[in-house]
């Protein structure tokens, strides 16, 4: 039964991580496209601290 359980546990990580991975690939080109802001996010950050 554990053995079962286990197994079942290890097919849906693989397909979560399967998934997320698509997900990454999906949503990477808008992400890459905020590495411009992520800069005076940073500074902000820095001016209020």
């Amino acid at each position: 039964m554990k053995a079962r359980a286990e197994a079942a546990a290890a097919a849906a990580g693989v397909t979560f991580n399967r998934w997320l991975e698509e997900l990454v690939l999906r949503e990477a080109p808008p992400l890459l496209d905020l590495d411009t802001t992520s800069v005076s996010d940073q500074e902000d950050v820095q001016m209020a601290s």
